[in-house]
């Protein structure tokens, strides 16, 4: 997720800030219900009174859903053992009302710590026509919670990562480690939940990356979903990239394949052919961006 870009190109609709590709909905402007404020300047800080605490934002002016693609977010909870999750809605012309259907649940970190979530919401039951509320329930149970900057925005950042050479994720960044041994096509992968993500809403793939010295120049991106059902050759590409420690910015033309198409479900970041043992390599704002309109 990009910064808001200058004041000359935001636009207020109500009380919700729209700023180039993304539209913010500030701490102060929420709706709160079942939970006591405590903060809502920089952040929303509140505890909830009951099981089912509710943050709600009800737009003044059309928005068209079609013109974001996702939600990203920055959630904190207490550590704790029990599983929690949030759930969010959206109110628009095709759902006609808040209901389960028009709603997507995510687990949620529960190590203490503020986590970035960022969510797809462009293919989902009723995300189409004019959005008219959005709703966020932070918390299944009786627990403070803090929550930070909420964007609606026309790309898709790709933030749950799994692999064996990831060491840590900050925020929007991994870093890893090729530990032991060369690593031969090492590699991070991301599943979509549900159906998966359109391909059509998205053109290209865009992230920085840095390799250490000794680790190939080059790498390769590979997806896969209903149409292409396994990763492979045909259903990739490559790139080249400096291994010198420094981070180089990446970007891939997906819609120039065709294999870019129906539901994307899987994929798959080789970030070096060969990763060295010992070195390491950085990757961060990794990030489809919409589609550009015919």
């Amino acid at each position: 997720m990009k910064k808001l870009m200058s004041l000359s190109v935001l636009i207020l609709l109500g009380s919700t800030l729209i700023a180039g590709n993304e539209l913010e909905i500030k701490p102060s402007m929420w709706r709160v219900s079942n939970a006591k404020v405590t903060e809502s300047s920089k952040v929303l800080k509140a505890e909830s009174t009951t099981h089912d605490p509710v943050l709600s934002h009800i737009l003044k002016k059309n928005v068209d859903c079609a013109e974001f693609n996702s939600v990203v977010f920055d959630l904190q909870i207490p550590a704790t053992e029990k599983t929690q999750s949030v759930q969010i809605f959206w109110n628009t012309s095709a759902s006609n009302g808040l209901k389960e259907a028009a709603s997507i649940h995510l687990p949620l970190e529960r190590d203490g710590k503020l986590h970035r979530y960022s969510v797809l919401l462009a293919g989902q039951p009723f995300w189409s026509g004019t959005l008219k509320e959005f709703r966020i329930d932070p918390v299944s149970t009786k627990l403070p919670f803090t929550l930070g900057e909420l964007k609606l925005d026309q790309d898709f950042e790709l933030l749950a990562w799994k692999g064996i050479t990831i060491q840590k994720i900050e925020g929007d960044e991994i870093t890893g480690l090729f530990s032991g041994k060369n690593f031969r096509d090492p590699s991070i992968l991301i599943r979509i939940p549900g159906k998966g993500l359109p391909a059509k809403a998205f053109g290209t793939l865009e992230f920085e990356i840095a390799l250490d010295p000794g680790c190939s120049p080059s790498g390769q991106v590979f997806w896969s979903g209903d149409v292409i059902k396994k990763l492979s050759e045909k259903a990739s590409l490559r790139f080249n990239v400096a291994a010198d420690g420094k981070f180089h910015k990446i970007k891939l033309n997906l819609a120039a394949k065709p294999e870019w198409n129906g539901m994307i479900q899987v994929i798959r970041l080789d970030m070096t052919e060969n990763g060295a043992a010992g070195k390491s390599y950085r990757i961060k704002d990794v990030e489809l961006k919409a589609a550009k309109a015919d």
